[in-house]
């Protein structure tokens, strides 16, 4: 199967246009896997994070992982074993969204952790 950024190549540069103009990810490839890393400053607390697009984007979401800090594995946190961060409710992806429009959703989490 042909990686989905070689399927959709409108796709990709609509995806990395939008997270150029919403964030300072930095987009590369892991192999196959399109990955974008990116650092969240909220105050003096620092979160990074991986974006990652799976093979068969954009049926599946990005996933999200949480590369520092280390936080408790705590259900309330929103945050699965692996460290991805739960952004969307099970039914809630579309092929419509972006990993842009969820990492708006990545960053109101980074917010609500350091309120919480």
């Amino acid at each position: 199967m042909t990686v989905w950024y070689r399927r959709l190549p409108q796709r990709l540069e609509a995806e990395l246009s939008l997270l150029r103009a919403t964030s300072k990810a930095v987009p590369r490839l892991d192999g196959e896997t399109l990955v974008a890393d990116e650092e969240i400053a909220i105050g003096t607390y620092r979160f990074g994070y991986r974006i990652a697009f799976p093979e068969d984007f954009p049926y599946s979401p990005p996933t999200f992982r949480l590369r520092y800090p280390a936080l408790p594995n705590v259900r309330e946190l929103h945050i699965f074993s692996d460290g991805s961060l739960c952004l969307l409710g099970p039914d809630e992806w579309s092929p419509r969204l972006t990993a842009a429009s969820l990492r708006s959703r990545a960053v109101l989490w980074c917010h609500c952790i350091v309120a919480f």
